[in-house]
């Protein structure tokens, strides 16, 4: 392989983890985790200034230790300006962009009269700058967005310890088509929804977390609360009954299980075929009663 051929795919490398690790911290860093976005930012941009670098001839010209050298240059100071945007620091931000526009233009004017290599470095230094300038200001709104977003958590929490007390008082309100319509704005993390569901259905209740972290609709959680209830009414399941809940995108998935201390069969369970569910399936061996269904929200 020529040495052209590998900085070419060197290039390739630093770009698609340059992409790989905004996205990540756009859509996966935790809101407080500050340090975690300077060094993601600074170290992606470093990429970027990388790409350009190893590509130049000046580069070329240097030695192993020289190369080396300058790559770590680079990305000490993408850090360091890094560390200054994410703290919005106005004029070391804007001092910082305006300098690499300044060099640039220094550059194309002393490689026009001198027919020097200046842009080489200006360009690699530019590219680091002006990005970490760019996605640091969309990182800091992401985040700000997502603080903005935390009032609401908070009231939700105190809708979420009313309902629990509400349908403590009266618990045949999960059969009311009006009250669960009122609860359509509310979503419920996984403790509050297992903390409702084993209140309402005195289940053992597992709540697989979301990989997403999406809340549960309430509405959705009531309805299959008031679901669960008719099966074990209609099988008369009495025994270790415990209710596994599972969120996906398009709605719950969820299996009830107990013990089969009736002996039913399979044959037994057809009288949950007319359960408002959009997937049923039932199993009964001499052991085990296993219910699985589907709930769209």
């Amino acid at each position: 392989m020529t040495l052209f051929v590998l900085e070419r795919l060197l290039t390739v490398f630093f770009l698609v983890c340059a992409f790989a690790l905004t996205t990540v911290m756009a859509h996966r860093t935790k809101v407080h985790a500050h340090l975690t976005r300077v060094i993601g930012l600074g170290a992606a941009c470093a990429l970027l200034s990388w790409a350009w670098w190893i590509n130049t001839d000046t580069f070329s010209r240097l030695n192993l230790i020289a190369q080396s050298l300058s790559l770590i240059l680079f990305l000490v100071i993408c850090l360091s300006y890094s560390a200054a945007v994410m703290r919005s620091q106005s004029v070391i931000r804007w001092a910082g962009a305006f300098a690499a526009c300044i060099l640039v233009a220094t550059g194309f004017i002393l490689d026009t009269l001198y027919e020097s290599r200046t842009t080489d470095v200006a360009f690699a230094l530019a590219a680091g700058l002006l990005s970490i300038n760019f996605l640091g200001h969309l990182l800091r709104a992401r985040v700000n967005q997502a603080l903005l977003r935390s009032p609401k958590s908070r009231t939700d929490n105190k809708t979420c310890q009313a309902l629990l007390s509400l349908l403590r008082e009266k618990p045949k309100l999960i059969d009311n088509e009006h009250f669960l319509d009122c609860l359509r704005p509310l979503s419920l993390t996984d403790d509050q929804a297992q903390e409702l569901t084993e209140m309402l259905t005195g289940f053992e209740v597992r709540i697989q977390p979301s990989k997403t972290e999406q809340k549960v609709a309430a509405r959705a959680l009531l309805s299959v609360c008031a679901i669960s209830q008719k099966i074990v009414r209609l099988c008369a399941l009495t025994e270790n009954v415990t209710l596994d809940i599972t969120q996906a995108q398009e709605g719950l998935h969820l299996k009830l299980s107990a013990k089969n201390s009736r002996s039913l069969s399979v044959k037994d369970l057809k009288c949950l075929a007319n359960l408002d569910v959009d997937s049923l399936q039932t199993s009964a061996d001499p052991q085990t009663i296993t219910i699985v269904f589907g709930y769209r929200y």
